[in-house]
């Protein structure tokens, strides 16, 4: 790592760099970018942590009917963790898993945390929504 805050990048191409912007990259933070293929980002050595925690909450009527917690901790990208709690919470509840709408997408991308409700389910439910909200997760640029 540079003492200018920014990121060292390899790659197998030719990266053209100017002042405040590598052409072919997209950076998030001085320690994270999302790179174009065959590159890496050289960051500090950090030790690991995959945790993600999700809550669950089934509402009816505007009254909390029943609500759980799930951590997935396995190594995997942030969106098989997001498919893998609602997962977790839909067998704890005896659901089937929700579709995913795209105003689901939307509104979790804006703010980890989307409402699924009865077009989101194939079969008919017996409450107003499910709330599906991420309420702590490690960022690998923490």
């Amino acid at each position: 790592m540079s003492h200018d805050n920014n990121p060292t990048f390899s790659c197998n191409k030719n990266v053209k760099k100017s002042s405040t912007l590598y052409v072919g990259f997209v950076i998030y933070s001085p320690q994270c970018a999302v790179m174009a293929k065959n590159a890496t980002c050289n960051t500090p050595d950090k030790k690991e942590s995959n945790m993600f925690k999700v809550w669950g909450k089934i509402i009816k009527e505007n009254h909390l009917e029943r609500d759980t917690t799930v951590e997935v901790t396995e190594p995997m990208s942030r969106t098989q963790k997001v498919y893998k709690a609602l997962e977790l919470i839909c067998n704890e509840f005896d659901l089937a898993v929700p579709v995913w709408l795209e105003s689901n997408q939307n509104e979790f991308i804006k703010h980890a945390k989307t409402r699924f409700r009865d077009v989101n389910f194939m079969e008919e439910i017996e409450f107003d929504y499910l709330d599906f909200q991420v309420i702590d997760e490690d960022h690998p640029w923490e």
